[in-house]
């Protein structure tokens, strides 16, 4: 339990920082099995992370003057 705990704490905080609330229960799924981490494929899916947020202050931008 330990050890999913703190893979969520790490995936939240580091690889898909998605508010300062801390904890990202949307990503409970993929810690559910730990051993299956290890073969996932992380790049990809941290490079989309980024895109998608990158967009997603692109709309922000033209849409409020002050950010």
């Amino acid at each position: 339990m330990f050890r999913k705990l703190y893979a969520l704490l790490v995936l939240s905080g580091l690889l898909f920082p998605y508010s300062d609330e801390g904890v990202a229960w949307e990503l409970i799924d993929m810690v559910d099995d730990i051993d299956w981490m290890v073969g996932y494929n992380w790049p990809a899916v941290v490079w989309q992370f980024l895109v998608d947020a990158i967009h997603e202050m692109t709309d922000k931008m033209r849409t409020r003057k002050n950010l």
